[in-house]
């Protein structure tokens, strides 16, 4: 006991009372020793250390024990039966609604390819007929341009106004008949003077020369070539030059 802090029981309250008196500062410390208050303290501890120990049972990890109810916990804790089935059901309907949506743009990707393919075969044998009837107005212009090429060759110089007029009215006809392929997209080709390519013109003969540098080349375009749309649409028939062997020295 500390001679600062005297505890002094209540029944000897009044002495206290009287020796604190005859102190300057004394502090007096009341402990009630009566049964029924001592034994209320005594069940407020317990109760204390009884809180104490359940909080530090629910803060301690799980026991073995502990660990073999948790799945039964959560079985407990699961969706019923019906619900579980309904979440699959809906599951199974939402794999099913991404595959038949799949399905869906993979048809229209194939039907829009389906589309261009079939735009482009039918454009394809559109030109393909026009490209015939093209290549009959070619000879009607073939028709036209030799015909006024021999008359160029016949004249005299002499001719009437009558025969002028008519070949005027024939250089007419041709010129309108290739106005109105070049509006159609067809292009006259130039191979006169140029090496021969086999892709644009076709050899009618050939005619024999001296100078390296013309064998190979268009000589003379006998019936000129056409392209359609950039395509080949009649080749040009051509002489070409071809360069003439020295002839051999004779051995004596």
């Amino acid at each position: 006991m500390s001679p600062d802090n005297p505890i002094v029981p209540s029944d000897n309250l009044n002495e206290a009372r009287r020796v604190s008196g005859k102190g300057k500062n004394v502090q007096v410390k009341v402990v009630d020793r009566r049964p029924w208050t001592l034994r209320r303290a005594a069940g407020e501890s317990q109760g204390e250390e009884e809180a104490a120990g359940a909080d530090m049972t629910a803060k301690a990890p799980p026991t073995g024990a502990d660990e073999e109810a948790a799945p039964h916990a959560a079985e407990e804790r699961r969706l019923p039966s019906y619900v579980q089935e309904l979440h699959d059901r809906t599951e199974q309907a939402e794999r099913r609604a991404q595959e038949v949506l799949a399905a869906y743009r993979q048809s229209q990707l194939e039907q829009d390819e389906f589309r261009k393919r079939l735009a482009r075969d039918v454009e394809r044998r559109a030109d393909a007929e026009v490209a015939n009837s093209l290549q009959a107005l070619l000879d009607v212009v073939d028709d036209l341009e030799r015909a006024l090429r021999h008359a160029d060759e016949g004249l005299t110089g002499g001719e009437s106004p009558a025969f002028q007029g008519l070949l005027e009215g024939v250089r007419l006809v041709r010129d309108r008949f290739l106005s109105v392929l070049r509006e159609r997209g067809v292009e006259r080709l130039e191979v006169a003077g140029e090496r021969f390519d086999p892709e644009k013109a076709e050899a009618v003969r050939t005619v024999e020369v001296k100078d390296e540098t013309r064998d190979g080349i268009v000589l003379e375009e006998i019936q000129p070539g056409y392209l359609y749309k950039g395509h080949l649409l009649r080749p040009a028939r051509v002489a070409v030059g071809r360069l003439t062997s020295p002839p051999r020295a004779r051995q004596g």
